[in-house]
């Protein structure tokens, strides 16, 4: 085999089912030299070795992947784990999406997902940069942010008139929003991929470990980036931007050009009111969008399931339209939520299908039907925990001014001959 690190076709290893249960597989794959026969020849090769004992008519399971995902495995083995299936079918919603997990005759409170078949084995959603930069544009373009000037001016304007100056920023810098965004997009091709992945992370954190770091686990900071270029001003965009060495790139024929690229920023900056707000609300936007890209879905079994399509019926009427509801709005999140307990019971209607005697032309089609409903169900509650966060997030700069109102009327009374508010962008 020499330096070749692969990729290898390995013949009969797929005869091996897997599981990723600790309890259930027994071999591992390993690459090494062995002894070639009864000679002195050692050669380099793959083989199967037991991790434990192996009883009389036990299977022999192997563990493709103990990290994958259900859409990993999906995709390249054709086949989603039965815990996966399980879990998505009996997960309480509501439950996942605050942080914790709750199962069918199973609770676990104030548990952080840490091992695999929590936490990194959740297929994560993801959020198109286009789609991104379209909900930004969609903010900019709004009412929004000359709402928010309002406000920002009313409370710098109350300050003044108290004579308060905080030692601390009051609030931040108001700018108009900016023209001609689409040309920074060239600077994050290198740095921001395409598609960034929405992944499933508890809220609670048994270390004790702060706000701030689950902040920054939920918004990466290509994300808080891609937001922030959309309505930072000329002058705070310049600052983030690396300009490329003196040679540039140059072209055949062609002047030449420099290049550049972006520094990312953290979710430290969404303390800034006005950029915090403005980002957030594109966030929430964005997820909206996605959300609204899952349609309500039925499976038909060769006749008429009268009972589901009932119940689905009912669940119809009951709902309101999605578009009705704005997208910070928690009725959006009963709404979906409600929309994932759909997925539920169909799945669980299709697991108890499989179990029973159906047609051959309908097994696989079920099979396939379970592990996209698996997989559908995952990405929603990695949506929803995200909205959840950013939701939090978005009513935290408000609860602050309202903490602040709060302090300059209990200082109004202070002799300060500064009357001017300090208002200072922070830092990038």
């Amino acid at each position: 085999l020499g330096e070749y690190s692969g990729p290898f076709l390995l013949p009969f290893i797929d005869l091996l089912n897997h599981s990723s249960m600790l309890d259930k597989k027994c071999t591992t794959l390993q690459r090494g030299p062995r002894q070639k026969g009864d000679g002195d020849q050692i050669v380099e090769s793959f083989f199967m070795v037991a991790e434990r004992s192996i009883e009389q008519n036990e299977e022999i399971l192997h563990s493709y992947g103990d990290d994958l995902t259900s859409a990993q495995l999906l995709q390249t083995f054709g086949f989603v784990e039965d815990k996966f299936v399980k879990r998505a079918a009996t997960v309480d919603v509501k439950e996942m999406i605050a942080g914790t997990v709750r199962t069918r005759g199973e609770e676990v409170k104030n548990k952080s997902y840490k091992d695999s078949d929590d936490q990194s084995s959740f297929t994560p959603a993801i959020l198109s940069k286009k789609e991104i930069i379209k909900a930004c544009s969609i903010v900019s373009s709004s009412s929004y942010p000359s709402k928010l000037k309002q406000i920002i001016s009313q409370m710098n304007q109350r300050n003044g008139e108290d004579g308060f100056v905080s030692d601390d920023d009051d609030l931040d810098e108001i700018w108009d929003m900016p023209t001609n965004v689409q040309n920074r997009e060239k600077d994050t091709i290198n740095v921001i991929p395409d598609d960034i992945l929405i992944h499933y992370h508890s809220f609670n954190n048994d270390n004790g470990a702060d706000d701030e770091v689950g902040q920054n686990i939920y918004l990466s900071d290509e994300l808080v980036t891609l937001c922030c270029i959309q309505f930072l001003p000329h002058d705070a965009y310049q600052e983030l931007v690396v300009r490329g060495d003196d040679e540039g790139e140059v072209g055949v024929g062609m002047e030449v050009e420099k290049s550049s690229s972006i520094c990312l920023v953290s979710c430290d900056v969404l303390e800034d009111y006005f950029l915090g707000k403005l980002v957030l609300k594109a966030i929430l936007i964005a997820i909206q969008r996605r959300l609204d890209e899952y349609k309500p879905i039925s499976f038909i079994f060769g006749h008429t399931d009268n009972e589901h399509e009932h119940k689905q019926q009912q669940r119809a009427e009951k709902e309101p339209k999605a578009s009705s509801s704005s997208p910070l709005s928690m009725d959006v999140i009963t709404l979906n939520k409600d929309r994932i307990e759909n997925d539920q019971l169909l799945l669980q209607q299709l697991m108890s299908k499989s179990k029973t005697t159906i047609s051959d032309d309908n097994t696989s089609s079920v099979h396939h039907a379970i592990y996209g409903l698996t997989i559908r169900v995952e990405e929603k509650i990695c949506l929803f925990a995200l909205k959840r966060k950013v939701l939090e997030l978005y009513d935290s700069l408000d609860d602050d001014i309202n903490s602040q109102s709060d302090n300059y009327a209990d200082e109004g009374g202070r002799d300060n001959s500064n009357t001017a508010s300090s208002s200072k962008r922070r830092k990038l």
